[in-house]
């Protein structure tokens, strides 16, 4: 058993923040993509923003940017802009 130093207990797995610009569940949506968080920028320049707008939308890139996951599409269409 793996003790979780968040204070909540113990826990049968490690919660690492991989990237800290990604919520953990954005982290774990990545991980079911078979894609490593820490290899996602954890800083977005004003010109790939531009490019996740206009590949994505901008409603939906603010709902990605207050903690909403991507789906694998998504992430397959807006990877360009990285």
């Amino acid at each position: 058993m793996v003790t979780d130093l968040t204070g909540k207990g113990d826990t049968s797995e490690t919660t690492a923040d991989k990237n800290p610009a990604l919520s953990p569940t954005q982290e774990k949506t990545l991980e079911t993509f078979g894609i490593d968080p820490a290899s996602v920028p954890s800083s977005i320049t004003p010109e790939q923003e531009a490019c996740f707008i206009e590949i994505l939308g901008e409603a939906r890139v603010t709902e990605i940017k207050n903690g909403d996951s991507p789906t694998m599409t998504e992430y397959l269409k807006a990877k360009a802009c990285i």
